[in-house]
C-alpha cells in the first residue's frame, strides 16, 4: 500500500517539476495523466455498481478517442502553436483539404510524439490497472477526490497566461460551453446599441431588431464617387486570399509581391489602413456581406444555415441584379454551399464545376490554382445578359504555400515558410492581374464597380514564431488593403481607418441604393470616424479594436491587455496598457460593450426577423394580377413600392392578407386605389413606417383619418397630389409621425395646421399654402418645436411675420424653402 502511494506522489512531483520547467509543453504528462485518472476512476465505478464486464472494453475504446485527441494536441501546439479543440473535429469531413498542410509537418518528430505518448500511456494505464486489484476502491476514490482537490486549488493559484498551456484543451472547451449556457440561463438586459448612424437617413423597424433599419441614402463629406452611363454597372468583390497588407507594395512596401495590384492601385482608391474584422476566410463573409461583427463562436458555417440575415445578396436582387460565388476550393468546407444558397445567392460554383471546364487544371488539396478561377470568371462574365454581383474568392495564398511549378517567381530577401508564402502571394497578384486585364480589355471594367480586398491577413512569425491565424488580433492577422477600381474614378489614396463591415453602404452610397439592412459599418466614400472593432473566438480568444492610431486589444483567457500606438510602434512591441491605465479602461470598455451586445444578438438571433426571398419588392406599371403572382414568389417583404400601376383594392387586401409585417408600402401614381382599400389594409398591416400615396387621386379624408388611427408606428406620411383632402383630414392624433407631405394637398388652411395632430417631435413637412397664412405658420411653430425642415409652395399669403414665427420657435431649423407663383 505504502509503494502505491508513494508512486503515484511520485508521478505528481514529476508533473510540477516538469510544469515549473517547461510550462509551455507540460501538458504533455499533466493532460495524459489526467485521461489516464479519469478512466481509471471510471472503471472503479463501473466495478462497484456491478458492470464490471463492460469497464474494461467500453474504457479501452474512450480511452483511444482521447489519445488521439492528446497526440493531435501535442502536435498542433508544437508545430503550429495552437492547442486542439473540439471544434476541429468537424474538419475530419473536409480530411483531404488538409492532405497538404499535414505533409508540411515533420514527419519523424511526429511519429517520435506518437509512439512516446503511446509508451508512456500504456506504462501509466499499466500501472493503475494492476493496481485496482490490490487496492480498496474505497482508498482509490479517496486518493482521486484528494488528487482532484488539489488539481483544482493548483489551478486556480496558477498564473492566468500558464493554465491554458497546462490544461487539455478538451476541458477548455468543456468550461467554454458551460460558460456559455450559464450566460444564456442568467439573461442579462438588452444591451444598447454601442454605435450611431446619423450619416445615415434610415429608418429604424423596432427595438426587438436594433440594428435593421431602411437607408435612403448618406451624408457627409464626399470623398469620392463613381459614374456610370444608364446601364446599371456589374458589382464585383474579389477576396485574395491572406492577402495582407504587410507585403503589398503600393501600401506597406516592406517586402512587397504584388506589382499587378500595385500597377491598378494608381487607377483606383486605395485604403492603406484597412481591416478585416475575423481572422478566418468564413469569418468575412459575415462582416462583407452583411456588415455585421463576425461571431465570436469557433462554429462553422452549418450553424448559421438558418440565420436570417440581409445584406448585400438581397439589396442587389432586389435591383434585379444576379447573384453569384465562384470559388476554386471546395464548397462543402465549412458548408459554404448550403451558406450561400440559404443567403440569397443565386449561383454558386465551386472547385468540381471549374474542374470540368480545365480537365488539366493544376491543384493543391486546397482547390484549384487561381488562374482557372479567374479564366472562368471571365467566361461567366461574358455570358450574362444582366447585370451582376459577383464575388470571386481566391485558394492559391494557402497553407502550405504551393504554387505552380511553372510558375517562375523572383528571389525575395526570405527563406523557409517565409518564402514559400511571398512566392503563392505574387502568383495570386498575378492570376488578378490576368483577371483584371482581361476585363480591360473586353471593356467591363468601365461598367464594373470593383472592390479588391483579402479575406484576412496572415502572420509569418512577426510575433511569437506566430505562423498561425488562430491566434491573436496583431495587424499581421487582420490588416488588409482594399482598392475599388470603377468608372470616372479619380486616383486617390485614403488613410482613413475602416473595415470589412463598411463595403455594404459603401456600396450603397456609391450605387445610389436604397433598401433594408443591418450593418455597423459607414461609408467608405464619406469622411466619417469611425472605430475598427475586431476578434478572434479561437485559441484563447481575443477581441479588440482601433481608435485612431490607438489599437487595443483584451486576451479573454489570460484577462492580458495590449495596447499599441501604431503612430510609433507599427510592428506593436512596445504594450502601453500599463503605462496608459485611464485609456486602455476606456477602450477596454467600448471593445467589452459591442462585443457583449453582437454575442447577445447572435444568441437571440436578432439581425431581422425570419424572411424568405428579398427583403424589399419594387415593381413598375403592373397590375393586380402580376403583383398577386410576385408576392407568392417572394414572400413576406419589408417594403414594396408600386408605381405608375393600374392596381385596385383587389392588391391592397391582399396585400394586407399575405404581408401583414409590411413596414414600408409605396404606392405612387396609383389612381385607382380607393378609400376602402385603403382601410382594410391599415388595419392588418399595423406595423407601417413609412407610407407613401403621391397622387393617388381618389382617396379622401376618410383614408388619412384610418391611417392616423391604425398605424402607431407611422413616422413618414407622403400625400402630394393627394387634392382630395382638407382640414379635416388629420383630426386623428398619430404620436409617431415625424415626416409629412402634403405638397399639392390645396385645401388645407390655417384650420387643418390648428387640428393637426402628429408627434410633437415633427421635423419636416411640406404644405401647399393657398390658404395657409402668417397665423398658420405661427400656429404650426408653436406646436411643433423640433422643425428641421419647411418647404412652403404656393406661398403667396405667406410673409417674413409668418418665416420669423416659425424661426422664433425653431432656432435648430436647417432648411426653410419658399416658393411664391
Amino acid at each position: 500500500m505504502s509503494f502505491l502511494v508513494g508512486m503515484f506522489l511520485f508521478l505528481l512531483l514529476f508533473q510540477y517539476c516538469f510544469i515549473k520547467k517547461h510550462s509551455h509543453y507540460s501538458f504533455v504528462t499533466y493532460g495524459l495523466s489526467l485521461i489516464i485518472a479519469f478512466f481509471i476512476a471510471l472503471q472503479i465505478t463501473f466495478l462497484l455498481i456491478g458492470f464490471s464486464s463492460i469497464s474494461l472494453s467500453l474504457s479501452f475504446i474512450l480511452l483511444l478517442f482521447l489519445q488521439g485527441y492528446m497526440i493531435a494536441d501535442i502536435v498542433l501546439f508544437k508545430f503550429r502553436n495552437i492547442r486542439m479543440q473540439f471544434s476541429f473535429l468537424r474538419f475530419l469531413k473536409s480530411f483531404n483539404s488538409f492532405y497538404h498542410s499535414a505533409k508540411e509537418l515533420p514527419r519523424k518528430e511526429t511519429y517520435h510524439i506518437i509512439l512516446g505518448t503511446f509508451i508512456y500511456d500504456f506504462i501509466l494505464y499499466q500501472f493503475f490497472q494492476d493496481s485496482i486489484n490490490n487496492c480498496p476502491s474505497s482508498l482509490w476514490i479517496t486518493i482521486f477526490v484528494c488528487a482532484g482537490i488539489a488539481s483544482i486549488f493548483g489551478f486556480l493559484k496558477m498564473e492566468k497566461s500558464s493554465r491554458y498551456f497546462i490544461t487539455p484543451v478538451f476541458f477548455l472547451d468543456e468550461a467554454y460551453y458551460c460558460k456559455k449556457l450559464l450566460s444564456l440561463v442568467r439573461r442579462k438586459n438588452k444591451k444598447k446599441m454601442p454605435i450611431h448612424f446619423n450619416e445615415e437617413k434610415s429608418h429604424f423597424l423596432s427595438s426587438q431588431y436594433p440594428l435593421l433599419r431602411f437607408s435612403e441614402g448618406f451624408s457627409g463629406p464626399q470623398t469620392f464617387s463613381t459614374k456610370f452611363s444608364k446601364e446599371k454597372p456589374h458589382l464585383i468583390f474579389i477576396f485574395m486570399e491572406s492577402f495582407r497588407t504587410k507585403n503589398i507594395g503600393s501600401i506597406q512596401g516592406e517586402i512587397g509581391a504584388s506589382p499587378c495590384f500595385d500597377a491598378y492601385a494608381k487607377k483606383g482608391i486605395l485604403f492603406k489602413n484597412f481591416y478585416a474584422n475575423g481572422v478566418l476566410t468564413h469569418k468575412s463573409f459575415f462582416s462583407s456581406f452583411f456588415g455585421i461583427f463576425p461571431p465570436f463562436s469557433i462554429s462553422n458555417l452549418a450553424k448559421y444555415d438558418d440565420y436570417p440575415l440581409i445584406g448585400l445578396p438581397q439589396i442587389m436582387k432586389s435591383y434585379h441584379y444576379k447573384t453569384a460565388m465562384i470559388h476554386n476550393g471546395n464548397l462543402t468546407f465549412e458548408n459554404q454551399l448550403s451558406f450561400f444558397k440559404n443567403h440569397g445567392f443565386d449561383e454558386v460554383i465551386g472547385k468540381k464545376t471549374i474542374e470540368k471546364k480545365f480537365s488539366h487544371s493544376l491543384s493543391t488539396s486546397w482547390g484549384l490554382h487561381d488562374e482557372y478561377l479567374m479564366q472562368y470568371a471571365t467566361d461567366w462574365l461574358e455570358k450574362q445578359t444582366s447585370s451582376v454581383f459577383l464575388s470571386l474568392f481566391t485558394i492559391s495564398n494557402h497553407h502550405p504555400w504551393h504554387k505552380p511549378d511553372y510558375f517562375k517567381s523572383p528571389s525575395f530577401p526570405a527563406s523557409g515558410t517565409y518564402s514559400r508564402f511571398l512566392e503563392t502571394f505574387h502568383y495570386s497578384d498575378h492570376a488578378l492581374g490576368l483577371f483584371l486585364d482581361t476585363l480591360q480589355n473586353k471593356g467591363f471594367l468601365e461598367k464594373s464597380l470593383i472592390f479588391i480586398l483579402a479575406d484576412h491577413g496572415q502572420p509569418m512569425g512577426e510575433h511569437n514564431k506566430n505562423y498561425s491565424n488562430q491566434r491573436y488580433l496583431y495587424e499581421e492577422n487582420i490588416k488588409i488593403p482594399l482598392l475599388i477600381l470603377g468608372a470616372d474614378i479619380q486616383p486617390h489614396v485614403i488613410n482613413d481607418i475602416g473595415s470589412q463591415v463598411d463595403l455594404l453602404p459603401t456600396v450603397m452610397d456609391l450605387l445610389h441604393l436604397e433598401g433594408f439592412h443591418h450593418s455597423i459599418g459607414k461609408s467608405l466614400a464619406r469622411n466619417i470616424p469611425k472605430n475598427v472593432y475586431f476578434n478572434n473566438p479561437y485559441e484563447q480568444g481575443y477581441f479588440g479594436l482601433r481608435n485612431g492610431n490607438n489599437k487595443y486589444i483584451y486576451n479573454i483567457t489570460t484577462e492580458d491587455h495590449f495596447l499599441y500606438d501604431l503612430s510609433i510602434d507599427p510592428q506593436e512591441t512596445c504594450n502601453q496598457s500599463f503605462q496608459d491605465y485611464e485609456k486602455t479602461k476606456t477602450l477596454h470598455s467600448q471593445a467589452k460593450e459591442f462585443y457583449n451586445f453582437f454575442n447577445e444578438l447572435y444568441q437571440e438571433k436578432r439581425f431581422t426577423p425570419q424572411m424568405s426571398g428579398t427583403p424589399q419588392l419594387i415593381l413598375k406599371n403592373t397590375t393586380d394580377e402580376k403583383l398577386i403572382d410576385t408576392l407568392k414568389k417572394n414572400p413576406h417583404p419589408f417594403l414594396i413600392e408600386i408605381s405608375h400601376s393600374k392596381i385596385t383594392d383587389k392588391s391592397l387586401i391582399q396585400i394586407a392578407k399575405m404581408v401583414p409585417n409590411l413596414c414600408i408600402l409605396k404606392l405612387n401614381h396609383c389612381s385607382l386605389i380607393t378609400d376602402k382599400g385603403m382601410a382594410y389594409l391599415v388595419r392588418k398591416c399595423k406595423g407601417l413606417m413609412s407610407l407613401s400615396l403621391n397622387h393617388a387621386y381618389q382617396l379622401s379624408n376618410k383614408s388619412i383619418l384610418s391611417i392616423m388611427k391604425h398605424c402607431p408606428y407611422l413616422e413618414e406620411l407622403s400625400l402630394e397630389g393627394v387634392y382630395k383632402l382638407t382640414d379635416k383630414a388629420f383630426q386623428e392624433k398619430n404620436s409617431s409621425l415625424i415626416r409629412l407631405n402634403m405638397h399639392g394637398c390645396k385645401n388645407i388652411s390655417d384650420n387643418g395646421l390648428l387640428h393637426l395632430k402628429c408627434s410633437p417631435y415633427l421635423e419636416y413637412i411640406h404644405l401647399s399654402c393657398l390658404h395657409i397664412t402668417d397665423e398658420g405658420l405661427k400656429i404650426l411653430g408653436e406646436k411643433y418645436k423640433h422643425l428641421q425642415q419647411v418647404i412652403l409652395w404656393d406661398a403667396e399669403n405667406i410673409s417674413e411675420k409668418g418665416i420669423e414665427a416659425i424661426y422664433n420657435t425653431n432656432p435648430q431649423l436647417k432648411t426653410f424653402s419658399i416658393n411664391h407663383h
